[in-house]
C-alpha cells in the first residue's frame, strides 16, 4: 500500500515536471511566433533556439507523446473482451 502511494506520488511529480517543461517550451514558441508574425526582433534570450522553435511552431500544437489514459473517455464505447478460464471448474 505504501509502495503504491509512493510510486503514484513520484509519477505525479514527474508528470507535473514534464508538463512544466512543455509549458515553458510552448511559451517560448508563442513569443517567437508572435515576433515573426509582427516582423519584430526576436528577444535575445531566445535567439539561439529560435530556428528550432520556429520549425516546431509550423507544425502547430501537437499532442504530447505522453498519452493520458482518460484522454478519450466518453468519446466512444469501451471494447468488451470476453475471456474463458484456462481450466474451468465445471
Amino acid at each position: 500500500m505504501f509502495r503504491r502511494e509512493a510510486r503514484l506520488r513520484r509519477e505525479y511529480i514527474y508528470r507535473k515536471s514534464c508538463e512544466e517543461k512543455q509549458r515553458a517550451i510552448d511559451e517560448k514558441r508563442k513569443i517567437v511566433k508572435k515576433a515573426v508574425d509582427e516582423n519584430r526582433r526576436i528577444p535575445t534570450h531566445l535567439r539561439k533556439d529560435a530556428i528550432e522553435l520556429q520549425k516546431a511552431a509550423q507544425w502547430g500544437e501537437q499532442v504530447s507523446s505522453v498519452d493520458d489514459e482518460y484522454r478519450w473517455a466518453g468519446c466512444g464505447d469501451p471494447k468488451i473482451v470476453v475471456t474463458t478460464s484456462r481450466e474451468p471448474s465445471a
